[in-house]
């Protein structure tokens, strides 16, 4: 398995340095309000919530895989793929 692992294109991050903290930090806030938005989507009371929570879970979404597709460089011919384009 670790033959395989190996083969993926998982980057490294240094921590010392802020080219590479900084993604690193955006990315952890972004997750953690990505959690917390879908979790209040998914207990929403009120269609108004809902409506609030759901673009809201949608645009975070679209910014975690813009920093992801800026973290590895991909063009916008690599993207279309995997964005079903």
């Amino acid at each position: 398995m670790r033959q395989y692992l190996d083969q993926l294109p998982i980057r490294t991050i240094d921590f010392n340095t802020p080219a590479d903290a900084a993604p690193h930090e955006q990315m952890v806030s972004w997750v953690t309000q990505m959690l917390e938005a879908k979790r209040r989507l998914a207990t929403a009371p009120s269609e108004h919530e809902r409506r609030f929570y759901s673009p809201r879970c949608h645009t975070l979404d679209q910014e975690i895989d813009a920093l992801v597709y800026e973290l590895y460089d991909l063009t916008a011919e690599n993207i279309a793929p995997v964005e079903g384009r």
